[in-house]
């Protein structure tokens, strides 16, 4: 389910990236949460495993909320404040990460607690769609995408088919041979930290005897770091005093295959907690850093669609990463599987700093 989830997210993710670039962005914001409100509360009141199914296969087509606002932040905050601006806003999501387990416990502890919490997730969902009619006022979209918007009514299949045609236009319109440097970096990361994050929870089960709820107390627990690290990300890299975007991603990549080296070796469940604190800066500091990379070094018009493109190489490291993590689990035992996120985390550091840098200050020119 899993798997199919993330294959969805690779194919939908640049289609709905370039709609938001042609129809506007709140328009297929709104659209998108609205879709998963409905979605989520359907699951409620529903008990068949093919119905779930197919829900979830409507969730991975549309669900790409975080890709659009991060474009949006793009087009609205002045390039010398956007990387604080990332900051703020993952810090603003790690809290999800952190409140979610446990307001869905208690909720599913109730009888009937699965309808709830679908319930409750509709209601934020549409809730969400209240701040976006309120960033309306303050948000213009481009005239181009007004243009778009202006259009004669024709039926309702012929302007689907005419609006994925224009989708695959604008994609063909990117200078991918540009961004292939920025595209991979994001491609190694969502490798890497996805190896970890498939495992995590037979490690911490097979190597200190943790319980479920122990390993969720440390989910939390990583993402209060990260989400500290987001608020304090803009003085992190004026303390680590790397100038050059390329430069810092290789920085931050070499400290993630430290880390994880680290807690490969570790011993006691207290240095894990440890190493897990440079290990969540990483991931932080790596997933801003690659998204803004991406977002800046394109013009206004593509942001959309390589937002979306984005998007689907992290969906396609979650759906490549539980196979190849199997087998390799299988071959050379399911403790070593985490030292496998080092080769992305080394490649990452070694093309930022080496093959990508030449370019990537091209971009940032």
């Amino acid at each position: 389910m899993s798997s199919l989830y993330s294959a969805l997210q690779v194919f939908s993710g640049p289609v709905i990236g370039s709609l938001t670039d042609i129809k506007g962005r709140l328009f297929i914001l709104k659209c998108s949460i609205f879709m998963c409100g409905i979605c989520y509360g359907l699951l409620g009141f529903n008990k068949y495993l093919g119905f779930i199914v197919v829900i979830r296969l409507v969730i991975g087509c549309v669900k790409h909320i975080q890709t659009i606002c991060k474009a949006i932040i793009t087009d609205i905050i002045p390039h010398d404040k956007q990387s604080e601006a990332y900051g703020k806003s993952t810090a603003v999501a790690s809290f999800g990460f952190i409140l979610g387990p446990f307001i869905g416990g208690h909720i599913s502890a109730l009888p009937n607690g699965f309808t709830y919490v679908c319930l409750f997730t509709m209601v934020l969902f549409f809730i969400n769609i209240a701040f976006v009619k309120k960033l309306e006022t303050s948000y213009k979209e481009i005239e181009r995408n007004k243009k778009k918007n202006i259009i004669a009514k024709r039926p309702f299949f012929q302007q689907f088919k005419d609006e994925v045609r224009n989708s695959i236009s604008d994609l063909k319109n990117v200078d991918w041979h540009k961004n292939w440097s920025t595209f991979t970096l994001r491609s190694l990361f969502g490798l890497s930290v996805s190896t970890f994050f498939f495992n995590q929870s037979l490690i911490q089960k097979e190597k200190y005897h943790l319980s479920q709820k122990h390993s969720g107390y440390i989910t939390s627990y990583f993402n209060i770091v990260g989400t500290c690290s987001a608020f304090f990300l803009d003085y992190i890299n004026r303390l680590i005093r790397i100038k050059d975007s390329c430069g810092r991603m290789s920085f931050f990549f070499s400290l993630l295959a430290v880390s994880v080296i680290a807690m490969y070796i570790s011993s006691s469940l207290y240095t894990y907690l440890f190493v897990l604190i440079p290990f969540s800066l990483t991931c932080t500091a790596l997933r801003i850093l690659s998204m803004e990379l991406i977002l800046k070094n394109t013009d206004e018009f593509h942001r959309g669609s390589l937002s979306g493109v984005s998007n689907s190489l992290m969906s396609i490291a979650r759906f490549v990463t539980p196979l190849v993590t199997g087998i390799l689990g299988d071959k050379f035992g399911e403790e070593s599987v985490i030292l496998f996120a080092v080769i992305p985390a080394l490649a990452g550091t070694l093309l930022s700093y080496y093959g990508g840098k030449k370019s990537l200050k091209l971009h940032e020119s």
